[in-house]
């Protein structure tokens, strides 16, 4: 059996050989399609998390650098109190963590975390001193990265579909729903209506009979992780495609729309009851009136940054007002209910992950014994060193901080034979092979 997934939510390339390495051992092939532009050594990203407010106090939490990470807002500032570190590789690199969802229980605080095969539950009661409570091995196979709390349960989105998960990890219901990108299936508060982002169109399914009941049409440029906006008393379902940010009632109906002069739509977020919702797409991050479908007020991403990219998005009522969070590529920004800054913090985690696909070139692919042949190849972590195979000679090279490498090899002096030559890195366990000719 053979899956070819893009795996776009994953967040970095060891995430994806390590789901590689556990389809392996479950019997099935992957065919890794990587989707990063060029080589370049930079940050880790922050797209997505989760916030809440935990007895008067705002609590940010993203699994984004691997570790799930806890921040705390103090009067202005936000300041990271806590990191959780994943457990012991269980899939070669896999042990890092993929989403993080906040549930406050019984007065108490709870953070869940899927690392693929795991979810884990800990209790956050004490932000600073997180302690594992509970964590559930996943017996189908399932390979769990998408994760978010409804209506007092969890949901996950894996390979194997949509599972839902009660606080003591229990799966009480399950949707053959399989997403290629792990995320944009939200169920609806009672449960009762499934969103699935699909290709070009918005489904909306019965959760009892698992049936389409209504279909709309989106533009989808870009695959990424879209947050739906659902309100389940108005029934309406606010979502961000790559022209705008579109309504619809449950019946399918476009109803109206809010333009986007550019960018690509990533999430809606928006508190019941009140009369705005707040979207993003890359560039901006916008205060749209529900009614209307006007902009109210838009913000340029920059004013968390360098390198800033609007994408994850919550928000949380704190003191009788609207904060909200943005997931910013280069940090983590807080604005106020008007997008006014109040603060940020920064990535400052290294991203050793290959930042583009494996790749060989050779200056000549047949020469004798003797010759000198000029070697260049890239796709590897950064500064890994490299095992190069020609003919059974193996010869040492190191990776510079691109991923990329040149070396100069002598043809091995053997008869004349069709062979390869194999680089391997020795920390990512990358390989890549190219044919030659000795003469």
């Amino acid at each position: 059996m053979s899956l070819n997934l893009s795996l776009k939510l994953l967040k970095n390339k060891q995430q994806k050989l390590a789901f590689a390495a556990f389809l392996a051992v479950a019997g099935l092939s992957l065919a890794i399609i990587f989707s990063t532009p060029g080589a370049r050594s930079k940050n880790k990203s922050y797209y997505s998390g989760d916030a809440i407010n935990y007895k008067n106090n705002l609590i940010i939490g993203s699994a984004n650098m691997g570790q799930a990470e806890i921040f705390k807002l103090a009067g202005d500032r936000l300041t990271r109190i806590s990191r959780i570190n994943p457990p012991a590789a269980q899939f070669g690199s896999g042990s890092d963590f993929f989403n993080i969802a906040f549930s406050q229980e019984n007065g108490r605080l709870y953070a869940y975390l899927v690392n693929g095969r795991y979810i884990f539950k800990y209790d956050l009661t004490s932000p600073d001193r997180p302690v594992l409570i509970d964590q559930e091995k996943d017996n189908s196979w399932d390979w769990l990265v998408g994760l978010y709390k409804n209506n007092g349960n969890i949901i996950t989105i894996g390979s194997k579909g949509v599972k839902v998960w009660t606080p003591g990890l229990e799966v009480i219901n399950a949707f053959n729903i399989i997403k290629d990108d792990y995320n944009n299936v939200q169920l609806s508060e009672s449960g009762r209506n499934v969103f699935n982002i699909g290709k070009d169109v918005l489904e909306n399914i019965d959760a009892i009979t698992r049936k389409v009941t209504a279909s709309s049409d989106l533009y989808l440029k870009n695959s990424h992780a879209r947050h739906m906006f659902i309100d389940e008393n108005k029934g309406e379902i606010y979502v961000a495609d790559d022209k705008g940010v579109e309504k619809f009632n449950f019946n399918g109906k476009l109803l109206k729309s809010a333009s986007f002069a550019s960018g690509s739509g990533f999430d809606v977020v928006g508190t019941p009851g009140e009369a705005h919702v707040y979207a993003t797409n890359g560039t901006s991050i916008m205060k749209i009136d529900r009614m209307t479908m006007r902009p109210i007020i838009t913000v340029r991403a920059g004013i968390g940054g360098p390198n800033s990219w609007a994408m994850g998005l919550k928000v949380v009522r704190l003191g009788g007002r609207e904060e909200v969070v943005v997931f910013n590529n280069s940090g983590i920004l807080l604005l106020d209910n008007g997008l006014n800054k109040i603060s940020s913090v920064v990535s400052t985690t290294k991203d050793d992950s290959p930042q583009e696909a494996l790749f060989l070139n050779i200056d000549k692919n047949r020469a004798p014994g003797g010759s000198l042949v000029s070697l260049r190849g890239g796709g590897f972590m950064p500064g890994e060193n490299l095992t190069i195979d020609f003919a059974g000679t193996k010869t040492q090279a190191a990776a510079g901080e691109d991923g990329r490498f040149v070396k100069v090899l002598q043809v091995p002096s053997v008869l004349p034979v069709k062979t390869d030559i194999k680089v391997s890195g020795q920390t990512s366990k990358l390989t890549y092979s190219l044919g030659f000719q000795i003469e």
